[in-house]
Parts: structure tokens; C-alpha cells; sequence
């Protein structure tokens, strides 16, 4: 079988949605050898003391590593005076990850095409693991296009320059040339165009504004602007144009989060005629979302931003922030349903880095240089809360407990407890905890 290299293009790529991983040096507190952030899932949390370097991440990711992938890329990336490295010393390349599997690689690449297996050799050259190929781009770039530039060179003895001139010539639809000067790095480039992705980051700081329209409400919350306030964002997914009807579906969406917060299915939300007000229709009454209180309140506006700014990568700096542990988990419920979106979380809190199917990272700074671990398991999270001051009184916060032998038990409890109350959340209710043997 021969054709076409298996690589998914950019379009179907962005269409699978999620970051897979990236490289990060030569940025604030990240010294000029760039280290792996992987693997990410939708919801990426980071961990660690203040001063650490996880503020440092998201603004990479924003102001680096999103404008860097883009496809056509042709801009020069300067650090700003603040973002250069504390040690003088920028990195030289980023590498992001394409995923890859040859086995399915067929149906990426379309109708009549074939994986040729003598590429094998070529793309185990540019593997990261079994599941992703690596793309990578000089930085910061010189002013044209964006160019591959290995991190692998010289190539591996077993990759044969027959294959290379093969697999370029039908990535290019080109033939002669040279092995280093266009088959090699030619290869190198069809990955990086590959890989690219339209990164929308939308970022949401620490020091959050909760702003009012209603003079009743002055002294406690800072008054709004006049124009783009979020009240009149949410309007127009309220009563939408005709032609935008589906915008009423992100707006329920928000109602949903709404009831949830209250523990109430009867809740609705509206805005106000005169757009200075959101109520909330609860029991009987309504009432300004102001008049719920500053946690409620804060947490709503945070998903309402995360609504209005879907098929976007939300960086969120320490949404625990104002928020009871219940509330903080509630939340992180919510993200983990908004799966046109990926999160890149900074947090504190115990409760945050417990959100089911997250991919949580510790941070930590050595010698003036920031290190970024994955954790992959129960004790390595539990080691990190106990090394940032966590005792075990403050990690188990619940209504209820429930002692099981191990993982099975707790998926048929969690079955049985949803058939008899889908009201009861693990997490919010009731916490399900193992002691094994």
C-alpha cells in the first residue's frame, strides 16, 4: 500500500478540539530548556505556592505558545521586557504535539489514500509517544513563514533516506532535492502545518470586578461601564436574532448551572428590560442575582464568561476565589460539561484538583526555575497538598462518607444511588472513599 502520509489536516485536527501537550522555556521563571506539558485533557490544573510559576503558564500560553501555532503564521514573537527570562537565556523552539496513530491513520487521510509502511521509520523519528508526532518551530521565528527545525538532528541511522525522499515527495507533490536541505526537514514542516491550531484564549484573572448596574448595590460591588457589560452579552443570548437562535441554547445552558447552584429545578433567569439587572426567579420571589450573595453571584459570572466565550482555551487563575468548597466543586462540575472548551486552571485549593478526568500538574520553583510535574496518582496529589500544608482534616470535607473496598464498589453505588435520587452528587453530597483489603 502506498499514497499519502496519515497526517490529519488542520482542519479536522481543530475539529478534534484539544491541546495534547507543549514544551515551555526561556519565559519569566522558566529557564532557556524548554519542559513538557503533558499529557492535557480538557480540564489542565496547576498546582503549587504562590510565586510558584502557574500564573507564568497561562500567560505563555497566551502570548506565546497561541499566536505560535496558529496556521500561516508569519509574525515575529517578542517577549516583552517582563516576560524575558530571569536568566538572560530565551529558548530557542516550542514544540506542540500532533495527534498521530498509523492504525487509524487511513480514515484521516480521506478517500484513496493509503499509509505506506515504510514511512514507520520516518514518523518513529518524530514520536513524542505511541499516540502524538511532534511539531516543532524555531523561536522566536524570523519574520516569514514558519519553519521546522529538528530537535532530533542528525536523524535516526535506521530512518532510510529513500523513505524520506518518498514520504516528501507525497506530502509536496515535489521530487529531486536533497536529504538535509528538503527531505528531512521538508517532513518536518508537513508536521508542523499539520498541527497547527487556531488557539482562541480568552483570560480570566485573579482579581475579578463583580460589577453592578443598580445603585442598590454600589457599596458592595464596583459600579459598571456604560457599554460591553456582561448583562448585555447575556441578553443576546436571551432573545436572540432571528437568525441566531441557537444562542438560546448556551443561555439554558446557564439557567441549568443556575438551578444547580440553588439546588432548585424551578429556578429560571431573565434579564431585565432596561438591561441594568440579571433576576433570578426562585419560589415566589424575584430577586437581582445581587441579592444572592457575593459567592453565588461570583461563581455565576464565571461561568457566564465561560458560556459566552466557548471554542475558546479559558485560562482561569484561582477560581476557588470567594467560593465555599461545595461551590468550587459545583464549578468545576460545570466546566467539565462545557466540552466545546479547554480549561488551563491555576488554584490552591484541594477541591479544584479533585474535578474528575482532570489533568493535574504541580509547579514548583528550584533555584529560581520553575518545574512543572505531572501527577498522575491519588498519592502524588496527596503528597503535594501535604507538602503545600493540608492536613487530612481540611481534605475531607463532606456531608457523608461511604467506606467501600475498592473502585467497582464505587461504580455500582454511584449506579444505585442515581436510580434511587439522580438529586445526590458524589463530590457534593456524599463522598465515597477506599480502604482496600
Amino acid at each position: 500500500m502506498t499514497g499519502r502520509i496519515c497526517l490529519p489536516k488542520p482542519g479536522l485536527l481543530r475539529s478534534r478540539g484539544l491541546l495534547k501537550g507543549f514544551t515551555i522555556g526561556g519565559f519569566r521563571n522558566f529557564d532557556g530548556t524548554p519542559q513538557w506539558i503533558s499529557p492535557l485533557s480538557q480540564i489542565n490544573i496547576f498546582i503549587g505556592s504562590n510565586n510558584s510559576g502557574k500564573s507564568n503558564i497561562l500567560r505563555y500560553i497566551a502570548t506565546v505558545l497561541a499566536p505560535s501555532v496558529v496556521p500561516n503564521a508569519n509574525d515575529r514573537i517578542d517577549l516583552k521586557a517582563n516576560d524575558l527570562p530571569q536568566n538572560g537565556r530565551k529558548a530557542d523552539y516550542i514544540q506542540w504535539l500532533l495527534p498521530f496513530d498509523s492504525d487509524t491513520g487511513e480514515g484521516l487521510c480521506g478517500e484513496g489514500r493509503r499509509w505506506n509502511p515504510s514511512w514507520a521509520s520516518v514518523t518513529d523519528h518524530f514520536k513524542h509517544d505511541d499516540e502524538h508526532l511532534v511539531a516543532t518551530i524555531s523561536f522566536p521565528r524570523d519574520h516569514g513563514p514558519i519553519k521546522f527545525e529538528s530537535r532530533k538532528y542528525p536523524p535516526a541511522a535506521d530512518m532510510a533516506q529513500h523513505d524520506v525522499s518518498r514520504m516528501w515527495t507525497s506530502l509536496t507533490g515535489t521530487s529531486g532535492g536533497s536529504f538535509e536541505q528538503h527531505w528531512y526537514p521538508g517532513v518536518g514542516n508537513e508536521i508542523v502545518k499539520a498541527a497547527a491550531l487556531n488557539l482562541q484564549p480568552h483570560y480570566i484573572k485573579t482579581f475579578r470586578l463583580v460589577s453592578t448596574r443598580l445603585a442598590e448595590f454600589e457599596s458592595e460591588y464596583p459600579i459598571a461601564s456604560a457599554d460591553g457589560h456582561l448583562i448585555d452579552q447575556l441578553s443576546e443570548l436571551e432573545r436572540p436574532n432571528w437568525d441566531q437562535q441557537q444562542k438560546k441554547e448556551d443561555f439554558a445552558n446557564l439557567e441549568s448551572f443556575v438551578r444547580e447552584l440553588l439546588e432548585d429545578d424551578e429556578v429560571s433567569i431573565e434579564i431585565a428590560s432596561n438591561k441594568t439587572h440579571i433576576i433570578v426567579n426562585a419560589n415566589g420571589r424575584h430577586i437581582p442575582l445581587e441579592a444572592l450573595g457575593s459567592g453565588i453571584h461570583e461563581v455565576f459570572m464565571l461561568a457566564a464568561e465561560i458560556v459566552l466565550n466557548k471554542n475558546s482555551v479559558i485560562l482561569l487563575e484561582e477560581p476557588e476565589t470567594h467560593l465555599h468548597p461545595a461551590l468550587q466543586k459545583k464549578l468545576m462540575m460545570f466546566l467539565s460539561r462545557q466540552n466545546n472548551s479547554q480549561f488551563f486552571i491555576t488554584t490552591h485549593s484541594n477541591a479544584i484538583i479533585d474535578a474528575e478526568k482532570a489533568s493535574v500538574f504541580y509547579v514548583d520553583q528550584i533555584d529560581n526555575r520553575a518545574t512543572v510535574t505531572p501527577l498522575l496518582t491519588n498519592q502524588e496529589k496527596y503528597n503535594v497538598c501535604r507538602n503545600l500544608g493540608y492536613k487530612a482534616s481540611d481534605l475531607l470535607q463532606s456531608n457523608c462518607v461511604i467506606w467501600v473496598e475498592g473502585p467497582s464498589d464505587r461504580i455500582y453505588l454511584n449506579d444505585w444511588i442515581a436510580k434511587n435520587n439522580s438529586a445526590l452528587l458524589e463530590g457534593i453530597h456524599y463522598s465515597i472513599m477506599f480502604y482496600g483489603g
